[in-house]
């Protein structure tokens, strides 16, 4: 099943989408822009799961 896309009008810095699409290795801007909020929500489930995992013991410390 194809996941829904929405089409979007965003002005952005031409020099931050060209290194990014360097990092990520895409080779639209729209690739690039959506691989690159797919790490940040990555990140934050990451950042949710150790603190949760602080919680019932087991991590000593947890950088923000």
């Amino acid at each position: 099943m194809k996941e829904m896309r929405v089409d979007k009008h965003l002005k952005l810095r031409p020099d931050l989408i060209k290194k990014a699409k360097e990092i990520l290795k895409t080779e639209t801007e729209s690739e690039t822009v959506e691989k690159a909020l797919s790490f940040i929500v990555a990140e934050a489930e990451m950042r949710q799961a150790i603190k949760e995992m602080k919680d019932i013991g087991g991590v000593e410390e947890v950088c923000d």
